[in-house]
């Protein structure tokens, strides 16, 4: 997977790799390498041999996601979810123009 962070600003040892990644710390062998015309950084995630557990590549991807996500934006990014439900200044008219599409034209 490419991460769009310098290969300084990516962990090294398993470790420090944020949470989902470091979950999977026993079951896989990680390295990094600086990814073609300085986009990034490659992070390989490979099982370990005597690992046989079925369930780990699926695993595996998903911390591999998730870690882009944190070392990218800070947060795991939820689609389905939205990033706020606070009501702010900012969003009142979007809540106003979708309470008046729900209501078919009642406020």
């Amino acid at each position: 997977m490419t991460i769009d962070r310098p290969a300084s600003e990516v962990p090294g040892p398993a470790a420090s790799w944020p949470a989902p990644l470091a979950r999977l710390a026993d079951d896989v062998e990680l390295r990094t390498n600086p990814a073609p015309g300085d986009r990034g950084t490659e992070v390989y995630a490979q099982r370990r041999a005597d690992r046989t557990d079925p369930t780990l590549d699926g695993r595996i991807r998903g911390a591999l996601r998730e870690t882009r996500m944190i070392l990218e934006t800070g947060e795991i990014l939820l689609g389905d979810a939205p990033s706020t439900t606070r009501s702010t200044v900012t969003n009142l008219p979007l809540r106003l123009a979708l309470r008046h599409a729900r209501t078919g034209g009642r406020l």
